[in-house]
This record gives structure tokens, sequence and C-alpha cells, in this order.
């Protein structure tokens, strides 16, 4: 069963020129323009014609800012509701699961203004990326802001946390104390020093 356009892949053809990137079935993907751009528009018609993309597969949108940057709501309506919009116009929705963005289209988006005073976490940035928020399409139509949670993406591997650490033994301390004696090199012109043995130095370290 194919994936709804609810959570799509999403790429950028910003690195293509020169070459051809790998993509999916050429009628699973759509191919995003922006309009006003002259480099977006002769990027993205070259890429459909070496992909065999349809002529009906590529979306112009002509209400792009020229900014880089863009604040969450601009780009809910000026781009990403007008792109969903298209694929459901012309009958694409039970078949496109890939959204590929063309040049100058902007690439960082504010979603500060979906988080409605909310205070992020220090670890987190009030900003997200093009792609990013192309996957999670559905939530940022809908306002919501859960994917900025660091469990959104189901393809991310997990943090398993950290295990608490018990106090070494009397043993294993003495333990360790050998295997750095086995580590450590000789005094110069001390030829009683015995010679750094690695082997017996793991040996004791992997028993801990």
């Amino acid at each position: 069963m194919r994936r709804r356009p609810s959570s799509v892949a999403a790429l950028s053809l910003l690195a293509c020129a020169g070459q051809v990137l790998a993509a999916p079935d050429s009628y699973r993907a759509v191919v995003i323009a922006n309009a006003a751009s002259w480099a977006s528009l002769r990027i993205v018609n070259e890429y459909a014609a070496l992909r065999g993309i349809p002529p009906r597969h590529v979306i112009l949108l002509d209400r792009i800012p020229a900014n880089e940057r863009v604040p969450v709501e601009t780009f809910r309506c000026d781009i990403l509701q007008p792109v969903f919009s298209e694929i459901q116009r012309r009958g694409l929705e039970k078949t496109v699961d890939t959204i590929l963005w063309g040049p100058d289209i902007p690439t960082v988006i504010d979603v500060s203004g979906d988080l409605q005073g909310r205070t992020l976490p220090d670890i987190l940035s009030p900003y997200a990326s093009l792609n990013s928020l192309t996957f999670f399409a559905q939530d940022v139509l809908a306002g919501k802001t859960c994917y900025l949670s660091l469990e959104a993406n189901p393809y991310a591997r997990k943090f398993l946390g950290l295990k608490p650490d018990s106090p070494w033994t009397d043993e294993e301390r003495d333990r360790f104390a050998r295997a750095l004696a086995k580590m450590k090199k000789p005094s110069p012109g001390d030829p009683s020093s015995p010679a750094p043995s690695p082997s017996e130095a793991l040996a004791l370290l992997a028993a801990l």
C-alpha cells in the first residue's frame, strides 16, 4: 500500500547541476520550481527531462519569497499548502510520495510563530529545514509543532539513556591498576623495568 503524502520524502535539487541525482519512480515524485527564478526553472526542467518526470508532475509556484529564511505561516500558506492543493487538483495524491524542491526556494523556516509563546529547551532551535517540514507536512499544515520533539523522526536512532555505573570493587580497582602497569613504559636507564605488554593490559581491562 502506498504511503499518503501526509508523510512524504523530500529532497533538494540544489546540488544537482552537472549530475542526475538518484530519485524514486518518476511517477511517484513531483518537482517544485520557483516560477520567478530562471535558475530554478532551468534546473527543474533539466532534471525532469533527464529523469523522465511527466510535465504534470512539475509544479510552479509564483508566490515564493526571495528570502532564504521565512516565517512558518508564509511557508505554510505560500509554499506547502499550494503544493498539496495542486497535487490533489491534478489527481496525484494516491501515487506521489516524494516532493523534490528546486533551487531558489526558502530552506530555513522560522517556526516560532506556531510556538504560541512556549519556550523551547536550549538544545532545540526555532528553525527547521525545508525538507524536514515537508516530511511532517500534515502537522505543519495543522499548526502543530510535535515535529520539534526529539522522538518525532521514526527513522532516527533513539537515545537509550545512560546506564548507572556502580562503584568498583577492590578487586576491580586492583585489576585496573595492574592494567595500567602493563602499559607503562620502562624508565630510561633502568634495565629491570618490565617492557609494556598491551595484550595483557587488554585482557585485564576486558574483565572490567
